[in-house]
């Protein structure tokens, strides 16, 4: 929403109620709404919410329960941490049915969880710039498609990315360390293959490559990739692959 307020130009922020601004010299205001995020809770309207602290030892199943669409989480870096609690999710976007989500998960730091961030039946959302370390699965994509993960760091986890029935998902830029496995692409179709993984390296800093809905010839790999993903990739031909 923009106001006039005598020739100047205010750049607000409100903060559960508190507003801070910076003046310029223009004649309009900005007025941007952020919610304070400072414990475990469930989030049921719109809008940017900031993480002001860490959360260390959540005791709660879920603690970030986005139910609202079109909301942005900015974590500035602070820790959303579990406790390692059987089934339980750090932050959760689930939808009773296929639903354009568009919730951005940003500059996060998810530790000790079942699933760290999960995804179910939700659409088009950006998960970026974020860490996620001991987790059972750090990033777990199920039924939703159109998802941006980038600049991902996951680490020391069973599972670095899951997606599972899901398509049209691309994953970019990141870095899976010393999981169990670095990343799974699974599904009961082949369209849940139609997914872009690229520029992303797995254990030892090594190239993860993808290949889907063809046939490829891969030979004489000699130890320069971290894994080989073939998805709908019915006759294919590997010879001379070294991966250790």
């Amino acid at each position: 929403t923009n106001y006039t307020m005598n020739g100047t130009r205010v750049a607000a922020a409100v903060y559960n109620g508190s507003i801070s601004y910076n003046l310029t010299s223009s004649s309009s205001v900005d007025l941007q709404i952020q919610q304070v995020i400072s414990n475990c809770m469930i989030i049921t309207a719109e809008g940017n919410y900031i993480l002001q602290n860490n959360i260390t030892n959540a005791p709660n199943t879920t603690c970030i329960n986005v139910q609202a669409n079109n909301v942005s989480i900015q974590c500035q870096g602070y820790t959303i941490d579990g406790t390692d609690l059987s089934g339980s999710t750090g932050i959760s976007i689930s939808r009773s049915a296929i639903t354009n989500a568009n919730v951005t998960i940003n500059n996060c730091y998810l530790s000790d969880w079942t699933r760290a961030i999960y995804s179910y039946r939700a659409n088009n959302n950006t998960i970026h710039n974020s860490t996620l370390l001991s987790n059972s699965y750090s990033t777990y994509i199920s039924s939703s498609s159109k998802n941006n993960i980038r600049n991902i760091t996951s680490k020391d986890s069973s599972y670095g990315i899951y997606l599972i029935s899901s398509p049209s998902n691309m994953v970019f830029n990141s870095t899976l360390l010393n999981n169990s496995y670095d990343i799974i692409v699974d599904g009961t179709a082949n369209t849940h293959c139609n997914n872009q993984i690229f520029s992303t390296n797995g254990t030892d800093n090594k190239a993860i490559t993808y290949y889907n809905n063809t046939a490829v010839t891969i030979q004489n790999v000699d130890n320069n990739v971290s894994s080989i993903l073939l998805c709908n990739a019915d006759g294919s031909s590997l010879n001379n692959i070294t991966i250790a």
